[in-house]
């Protein structure tokens, strides 16, 4: 799986597969700033991502592909002309 993904608003980008240690967060992934997937784990609900050159991890629920982005991008558009 390699799949470019961007969060629904903005999500953390973790070192480990928790919230409950701030100190784990490195970036603060916005809408349309986009990150690799690489792996799902569908039992802990995390993503493990490939940003800059490092591996964090991201609550998939909090993510888009890039096809949902692109389709909601065009959907909005439209919406507004």
């Amino acid at each position: 799986m390699n799949e470019r993904v961007t969060a629904k608003t903005e999500t953390n980008l973790r070192t480990v597969t928790s919230s409950k240690d701030d100190a784990t967060i490195v970036h603060l992934l916005k809408n349309g700033e986009f990150a690799v997937r690489t792996g799902i784990n569908k039992a802990s609900g995390w993503s493990s991502l490939e940003y800059n050159g490092k591996t964090v991890y991201a609550i998939t629920s909090y993510l888009l592909t890039e096809a949902e982005f692109n389709a909601a991008s065009s959907e909005q558009t439209s919406t507004e002309n």
